[in-house]
């Protein structure tokens, strides 16, 4: 029997607070400060203030809802039905928006359901269905209720069946109920269509093959459907709120050819819409029904007076209540607790003052405010130089430094020298003018501004360097305080450079570990936006998880160690007792490895216990040979191994899986030759003049040979591998550093085991996870990552908390998602985690309006050609497998099998479309009647066929190459969605493939679909389903689909159009000639791929241009209206870390890489595939999409107007970064801003509808203080992040202001 967890009261959720802020806090400054006290203790109070690291609690009550007492029989039931709901349900007292749904609808009125989670709104629409079913008889389907997701239907289900259960009982009847999804199987499936059940629940998705299928729409064939439910309508917006608006339309027009369907009543749910009588309100319903609700009919939420007058009836900051007579341990709460990242530091070096704002002036007078780095070893303090790398010398010579503000969130603009106060080794002195802050030096006067007043400052260096090129090094990587060296990775880094991934994996790990956890059954469920972001956050929460499992155990090992042991022992003694505390079987290899890893990583990982002095690795005494006890050379052979891993033991658990061989990256024996030649003599085998170096490096040739004879060393693989079984672990140390001593606070440490549930998982894996999470068993899962598709409705158990990591883009989604927990009657709590972009910036100053939920109504607009087109196409093939013979004159057993529609398409089916062409427009004109849709252009046929050819071909060249094509079984219906044909509700089934191969027989093990070209492309990484991907190349050159060949530009007016149309010799803006370009822009629809290790995500940066835009198109005031055009995404540099890097694409093997590695193959170097290159191929797709021109002032930055404008619509329509996008002088030095998604789906129409709101929101995002210019907390984004040193935001508020004004 499962148990369930115990309901926790408002005590407890401010115990998980307080513990949450004190865990994040430690970690803030552990990872910082290390053994620094003093900075410690000025960072923790710091830190500590509210809003700095985190919010202080919003707490409010759960809402209580008003009860009526108004007779049952007033708003439309029999008594007789009275009776069932007072018996037979928890009904009692009805709330009074219940009472007015039921008056609605037992009246024949459609209504929208619009309150909050847990307010009964099932029971609003579902007493008068059961009412009418029991009165109105009937076999055959009389309710269809839409759900957006499968789990949500059945847990809908369940529900209902409970009600059946009695109502049957009480009438004698037989009312059915029934899900028809794709986890039926076929016999169920048989059995539902012969036997229709009268309320019929189903998904959007299943609802289109019922539509389309002559087995399956045999469901509706005797319908008289009295009711539509679409459940949880805000959650419709974009491009599945186009596709589902549509749906209704051809159910409307199915349902019109077997009943009269102007008696149905439509019903929708959702979380509060706004003001019911707003016009926006009223189109939004008008566009999903395609039927006029009345704004009178839009039923809010009553509040009883109990609540109104309670001091948490809205959201509230716990500080605010103090000295208030508030029993708040009796009150269920919600709590609502919010986290960032940690900002940027400074100080004044002339006072020591800490700032936590960017500020050029300090209280004491001087402006000497530097930004503080620390070394991430022992905590060191230094502070970052900013100079324009374009003005700096290439060594220390009046050098020129950035103002503070200005380079916030700029790394390309400006250099970094890293700075200190004190003298280290090798430090070299430096002069800073304490009037203009240049550096020389040597100087007794400032050479720039004339001050004679300096400060001594030190640059710090490694080794006896007395220079440094500062354009092409930076002093980062190596602390002279501690000797820790990162090589080529940096060791001083900024306070603000801890990461957001970093942050919010060790805030929920925290927070998972707050949670009670009575036998062992924690529970933590985190949504995000981002696909790949889940995935990747999936992954590294275990990871880090399991981490913090070793390092508790080895730290408890080594505490407890009175004498030398031996690292395998160790290892193995772990092991064991994990084991019988917990079953670790799925887990083994990876506990093993990360022990290895915790030993052996002196030197490289800072996070390590072995970087924290406690213990050393020795060969065993009698294992040392005589000639060589405490000689530098065997304790650098020893470093040297272990600083590789190039140990026995390890070398064997990593190489179990024979892809993580490429990760690890053992030395060869020149490598490891040469590393410990530089260990045992201070200078590289390469750059040693001295005349002996031969004889040196024979020495150790011969040490190496000593230790294979006595077995020390082994080869394997032809390598040189050390026996752990020789190397043992010894104490160094006492452990009694507070930043250690924070192991001893944990305990308990159950397995965190993570899983991935987003659009992109299979149905199987979703089922699985799921109800896997669901139960209260050891071992399941018990850390969910998810993307929306677990916000709405979804009873997944009693959750006492629920993660957000980032902002939704809309408040509404924030209250969906808080609402998964505290469903049992307990107090819950949310916790989100901010990011730098400027979505969170926004909702982290403004949680309360976060909290709050108030949304505008989804904005899509559904008269868009590419919708319409996947809509027509799904009303074309009902007509062909059910108004005609199409299915007798092909193969009338197999005719929805894939391989009939290949073999067959070109010989027999395209002649049949053809055939039936004129009859299918004729079946149209019915249609347009009822859903008041038109369609000019009747040349639909050709254009799907040429698509579908299109498709097939590409398949089969899958089929061959791929030699077992049954990776993914598909019915023809997918295969339509893929091939981009019929709606695919936004889940992304069609675009580029990437194809993971196997490295053993190199057939393909997956194939993963539904991300953009933008994030697959070479040599990007993805991250999906918890693993992560390198996208190598472009699978077989013929995969290239060309895009546009031979087109022409315009050199002179600068305006970013391709032109394409044939007879355009000049250019329409300015007139002057257009230049014919010889090259072919090429869209990838094929990418190999195969799974990686790289810990750092990799990139491409795209830039858009618009193709052929319409001549006469003029902006009428400040903004056009929306209009379609075709944009061009195309290739333009790739990212490595935070550097743009340029790449080549080799048209013989296919590889993208950076120009900087290694050739690809042996017969090219690669050209460069972007616009700006001069090979004949261009890297690109294009897309058609909606967008709007808008007008702005003279002698403006367009760039950072661009990015201002992007910013606030992307706010304003509560879409996710991204999906709105621009390119700057598009038409006659205009913007133009587009739905950067397929097809688009109206986004921009917020930028036309409300342009004013819009303009008000990119003036308070120029007007934040975070940086001088702009950056990704303001009006910066991670998808045009190569812009952001070229933004001037302060200057783009005039003329923002200039814009206000003019709107009308």
């Amino acid at each position: 029997m499962e148990n369930t967890r115990s309901k926790i009261n408002s005590k407890k959720i401010y115990e998980i607070y307080e513990k949450l802020n004190q865990r994040y806090l430690d970690f803030t400054l552990s990872t910082t400060c290390r053994k620094n006290k003093k900075l410690y203790e000025e960072l923790s109070k710091e830190f500590s203030k509210e809003g700095v690291l985190f919010r202080d609690l919003i707490v409010q009550a759960h809402p209580q809802y008003k009860t009526g007492d108004k007779p049952l029989s007033d708003v439309g039931f029999d008594e007789k039905f009275v009776e069932f709901i007072k018996s037979s349900t928890p009904l009692k007292k009805p709330y009074v928006h219940q009472l007015e749904g039921w008056g609605h609808l037992n009246h024949g009125e459609s209504c929208v359901i619009a309150t909050g989670t847990g307010s009964g709104k099932t029971e609003t629409f579902m007493m008068p269905i059961l009412q009418y079913c029991i009165n109105n008889e009937h076999k055959g389907v009389q309710v269809i209720l839409i759900y957006p997701l499968k789990a949500l239907a059945k847990d809908q289900k369940e529900r209902l069946e409970e009600y059946l259960e009695n109502v049957n009982e009480m009438y004698d009847s037989n009312i059915t109920c029934g899900v028809f999804d794709g986890d039926l199987s076929p016999q169920e499936r048989k059995e539902m269509i012969e036997n229709p059940p009268n309320i019929l629940i189903t998904n959007y998705v299943m609802l289109e093959r019922i539509l389309i299928d002559p087995h399956y729409s045999k469901l509706l064939n005797n319908a008289n459907i009295k009711y539509l439910v679409l459940d949880e309508i805000h959650y419709y917006s974009g491009a599945q709120g186009i596709d589902v608006s549509l749906l209704m339309r051809r159910l409307q027009f199915h349902l019109s050819l077997i009943q009269d369907i102007d008696n149905i009543q439509y019903v929708g749910t959702s979380a509060t819409l706004g003001a019911p009588n707003s016009k926006e309100v009223s189109d939004f319903l008008k566009r999903l029904f395609n039927y006029d609700i009345k704004s009178e009919n839009i039923i809010s939420p009553k509040y009883s007076e109990d609540f109104k007058n309670n001091p948490l009836n809205k959201p509230t900051k716990l500080k605010d209540l103090d000295g208030k007579n508030i029993d708040l341990d009796n009150i269920v709460i919600r709590a609502h607790a919010f986290y960032r990242a940690p900002p940027n530091i400074y100080r004044c070096l002339k006072c020591g003052k800490l700032h936590i704002t960017p500020t050029e002036t300090c209280e004491c007078g001087s402006n000497l405010i530097f930004e503080i780095a620390t070394c991430r070893n022992c905590g060191e303090e230094y502070y970052v130089y900013r100079f324009s790398k374009d003005s700096a010398p290439a060594t220390y010579n009046q050098i020129r430094r950035a103002p503070l503000k200005k380079y916030q969130g700029n790394t390309e603009e400006y250099g970094k020298l890293v700075i200190s106060k004190e003298n280290h080794d090798n430090s070299i002195e430096l002069k800073l003018c304490e009037s203009c802050h240049s550096i020389h030096k040597t100087a007794s006067k400032c050479k720039i501004c004339g001050s004679t007043k300096f400060l001594t400052i030190y640059s710090i260096e490694k080794g006896s360097r007395t220079t440094r090129h500062l354009k092409k090094s930076i002093n980062d990587k190596y602390c002279p305080k501690c000797g820790f060296d990162g090589h080529a990775h940096e060791v001083i880094r900024s306070i603000g450079d801890l990461s957001d991934e970093y942050c919010s994996k060790v805030l929920f790990d925290e927070a998972f570990l707050a949670l009670p956890e009575p036998d062992k059954k924690r529970k933590l469920l985190v949504f995000t936006d981002n696909v790949q972001r889940a995935s990747r956050f999936a992954r590294l929460v275990e990871e880090y998880h399991l981490e913090k499992i070793i390092r508790k155990k080895l730290y408890d090992e080594i505490k407890e160690l009175l004498k030398p042991k031996k690292i395998r022992k160790i290892v193995q003694d772990i092991i064991d007792e994990l084991e019988d505390e917990m079953d670790i079987s799925n887990y083994e290899t990876q506990f093993k490895s990360i022990l290895y890893n915790e030993l052996l990583a002196k030197g490289s990982n800072v996070n390590t216990l072995a970087n924290k002095g406690i213990f050393k690795i020795n060969l065993v005494d009698d294992k040392i040979p005589t000639d060589y006890k405490n000689s530098t050379m065997l304790n650098a052979v020893i470093d040297t191994f272990i600083e590789k891993r190039q140990i026995k033991e390890y070398y064997s658990l990593i190489m179990e899986g024979e892809e993580n061989y490429e990760m690890n990256g053992f030395f060869t024996d020149d490598d490891l030759k040469n590393r410990i030649y530089k260990k045992c003599y201070g200078v590289a085998l390469r750059y040693d003049n001295d005349n002996n170096r031969t004889n040196k490096l024979r020495r150790i040739g011969e040490l190496l040979g000593i230790l294979y004879d006595e077995q020390i060393i082994i080869r394997e693989d032809n390598k040189y591998l050390m026996r752990g079984n020789y190397l043992e672990v010894v104490k160094l140390k006492e452990l009694s550093e507070e930043y250690l001593n924070e192991w001893d606070n944990y305990e308990n440490l159950s397995l965190l085991i993570s899983a991935v549930d987003t659009g992109k998982t299979s149905a199987e894996e979703k089922k699985y996870i799921e109800s896997s999470f669901k139960k209260d068993k050891v071992n399941s899962i018990n850390c969910l990552v998810a993307t929306p598709t677990l916000e709405l409705g979804i009873d997944i158990g009693d959750l006492n908390m629920v993660g957000l990591l980032h902002s939704p883009p809309s408040p509404a989604q924030y209250v969906q998602r808080i609402g998964r927990c505290g469903r049992r009657g307990s107090s819950s709590i949310g916790i989100t985690f901010f990011s730098k972009n400027a979505i969170d910036a926004n909702y982290y100053e403004k949680a309360i309006d976060l909290i709050l939920g108030n949304i505008k109504p989804p904005s899509f607009s559904i008269d868009l050609e590419l919708p319409l087109s996947k809509s027509f196409f799904s009303l074309f093939m009902y007509y062909l497998l059910n108004e005609t013979k199409f299915i007798d004159e092909i193969t009338p057993k197999k005719w929805d099998n894939v391989q009939t529609w290949e073999s067959l398409f070109e010989s027999k089916i395209k002649l049949l479309w053809k055939k039936y062409e004129l009859g299918f427009y004729n079946f149209l004109e019915n249609y347009f009647e009822i859903t008041n849709i038109d369609r000019s252009e009747c040349e639909l046929v050709d254009v799907w066929i040429e698509k579908f050819e299109e498709f097939i071909e590409f398949q089969k060249r899958i089929t061959k190459e791929g030699k077992n094509r049954n990776i993914r079984k598909q019915n023809i219906y997918n295969y339509f969605q893929e091939a981009g044909l019929l709606p695919d509700y936004a889940f992304g089934s069609g675009g580029p493939k990437l194809i993971i191969k196997s490295k053993s027989d190199n057939t393909i093990k997956d194939i993963i679909m539904g991300y953009r070209l933008e994030e697959i492309c070479p040599p990007s990484t993805l991250d999906h389903g918890k693993a992560r991907y390198t996208c190598e190349k472009i699978w077989m050159r013929n995969a290239l689909k060309t895009v546009a060949s031979k087109f022409k530009e315009c050199k002179s007016c600068n305006n970013n159009i391709i032109f394409t149309k044939p007879g355009i010799n000049k250019c329409p803006l300015c007139g002057s000639p257009l230049i014919q370009v010889d090259r072919e822009i090429k869209e990838p629809r094929i990418i190999e791929g195969k799974k990686s290790y790289v810990k750092k995500p990799r990139k491409v940066a795209f830039e858009k241009r618009v193709f052929d835009l319409p001549e006469n198109l003029k902006a009428n005031g400040l903004v056009s209206q929306p209009f379609s055009c075709e944009v061009g995404s195309f290739f333009r540099t790739g990212v490595r870390g935070n550097e743009t890097k340029p790449c080549v694409y080799c048209e013989n093997c296919g590889r993208i890489t950076f120009r900087e590695d290694e050739k690809c193959c042996r017969y090219s170097r690669g050209i460069n595939p972007s616009f700006t290159g001069t090979g004949r191929t261009i890297i690109g797709t294009k897309f058609k999409t909606v967008g709007v021109i808008v007008n702005i002032p003279k002698n403006t930055n367009k760039k950072t107007l661009l990015n201002a404008l992007i910013a606030a619509a992307v706010l304003e329509a509560g879409c996710e970064p991204g999906e709105i996008d621009g390119i700057e002088d598009a038409v006659d030095g205009k913007l133009l801003l587009f739905d950067n998604v397929e097809g688009g789906v109206g986004f921009v129409d917020v930028i036309y509808n409300r342009l004013k709101d819009v303009l008000k929101t990119a003036k308070r995002l120029c007007e934040m203080d975070c940086c001088q210019n702009g950056c990704i907390k303001c009006i910066g984004s991670y998808w045009r992040q190569h812009e952001i040193p070229m933004l001037r935001k302060r200057e783009a508020i005039t003329n923002l202001d200039k814009m206000i004004n003019n709107c009308n």
